[in-house]
């Protein structure tokens, strides 16, 4: 028995199958895992971010944690730590130097040096690589399906990926 998806999942198994073979893709997923356990584990930790976060003017935003089930999790993780990333590590390099214990300073240490120029490269990329997929997949998601309205979204999708 074969089962149908709907084209946004369908595009988001292509899209898992896709980052299988960048073999950097799964270093980033770790990375956004381990800020995520960082953070929720802790809330000293989340309020210190969220300190970050004021004193940067950046918007009040949690990390999130990547769902493999749902397909608009990594989006959503990717999103909202493009717009905080800055205020994450003034939060990681606050706990390496303040930490009250060594484990702690340690673990702050490890995510700073992960969160180097190509992470944050990567995320500023993918942010805007799912921000435009996301826009395509929207129109897939109509009640009613208008074929112009299709080949309109995947001819801006295309355009805006290779530019």
């Amino acid at each position: 028995m074969t089962s149908v998806h709907c084209i946004a999942h369908r595009l988001h198994l292509v899209g898992q199958d896709t980052a299988k073979e960048v073999t950097y893709f799964k270093e980033y997923e770790v990375i956004c895992k381990q800020l995520y356990g960082y953070f929720s584990e802790s809330y000293k930790r989340m309020q210190n971010l969220k300190l970050m976060q004021n004193m940067n003017e950046d918007p009040q935003l949690t990390i999130l944690n990547i769902v493999n089930t749902r397909w608009l999790s990594m989006s959503n993780v990717v999103h909202n730590l493009y717009q905080v990333i800055f205020s994450v590590i003034d939060a990681l390099n606050d706990d390496m130097i303040n930490a009250e214990h060594s484990k702690d300073r340690d673990k702050a240490s490890q995510l700073v040096n992960a969160l180097d120029p190509k992470f944050i490269i990567i995320t500023m990329f993918l942010a805007d690589l799912m921000y435009i997929l996301s826009k395509m997949i929207k129109t897939f998601q109509c009640n009613h399906i208008d074929l112009s309205k299709v080949k309109y979204s995947l001819k801006i999708t295309i355009s805006a990926i290779e530019a």
